[in-house]
């Protein structure tokens, strides 16, 4: 069985965003866009963001198969 996912917002202290997605604990996520910006990996646009100064919450928890539409909707409100 899938598990839900977490449709997550990342705000930093000089107010940028990042929404993401993911099955896992959002604490957990957050913890590896941190260790993933100190070894210098460049998987997301997340690596611009204070990652040591920033809130996490989740917007919205899916089922799998909406989240790609879901994320888009997210993204792109976060974004206007």
């Amino acid at each position: 069985m899938y598990s839900k996912v977490n449709i997550y917002c990342i705000t930093d202290c000089n107010g940028l965003k990042y929404v993401g997605s993911t099955r896992s604990d959002i604490r957990h996520r957050l913890a590896n866009h941190t260790y993933e910006k100190k070894k210098g990996r460049r998987k997301c646009e997340s690596h611009k963001l204070d990652l040591e100064n920033c809130e996490i919450e989740v917007l919205e928890v899916c089922e799998p198969k909406d989240s790609k539409l879901r994320l888009k909707y997210w993204t792109d409100t976060m974004n206007q």
